[in-house]
Order: structure tokens, then C-alpha cells, then sequence
């Protein structure tokens, strides 16, 4: 039920984003998303890689271990790809090559 209410919450505030912010400012869409994941008690790290110019944010909870999806977010708050557990893992995934910068850990 989590998953879900965050899925949801994570729609509405993707389509409310808009970018607008300076040079190497976070929106302030995305920097909600990291205040509400951090609060929450599954939370484990939030990792950065830079892609095609774009920094991904991955959130990192652990959910790939019990079949869940662990989403990897834009700079404008789009969901640009995921991790999952027991799926087909998708194409996106070959955009990641580099190693992941730890943004923050628990």
C-alpha cells in the first residue's frame, strides 16, 4: 500500500513540475521527493549519474530484494527508468554504464 500512495503521489508531483531553476539548483519538485523518501523507513540511499547531459536520481530502498520497483527520476522529476526484482528488465537500463554517486545514505 506504501508503494502505491508513493507511486501516486510521484505522478501527481511529476505533472506539476516545471523547470525553472538556476544552473546546479535542484527543482523543487524533485528536492520533495527527496525530503519524502528519506523520511521514509525503507529509504537506503539516494544515487546520482549523470546521462546524456541529465543528472538520474535512482532511490534506492531495497525493494528489487521482495519483487518491488525502485524508480530512477530526472532532473524535472520524470520517471526516466527503474530497477525491479522479478520483471524483464528494461532497455533504459543500458543508459547506466557509469557507477552511481551517493547523493545521500542512511
Amino acid at each position: 500500500m506504501k508503494k502505491l500512495v508513493f507511486l501516486t503521489s510521484a505522478i501527481l508531483a511529476f505533472a506539476a513540475c516545471k523547470k525553472e531553476t538556476a544552473c546546479g539548483e535542484i527543482e523543487p519538485c524533485l528536492e520533495a521527493k527527496f525530503e519524502e523518501f528519506k523520511a521514509s523507513t525503507n529509504a537506503i540511499s539516494i544515487r546520482k549519474q549523470e546521462v546524456n547531459g541529465e543528472n538520474h536520481y535512482w532511490f534506492n530502498d531495497g525493494s528489487t530484494a521482495w519483487d518491488g520497483v525502485e524508480y530512477i527520476l530526472n532532473e524535472t522529476c520524470d520517471t526516466v527508468c527503474y530497477f525491479c526484482g522479478e520483471c524483464q528488465l528494461p532497455a533504459c537500463l543500458e543508459d547506466y554504464t557509469g557507477s552511481w554517486e551517493v547523493v545521500w545514505e542512511k
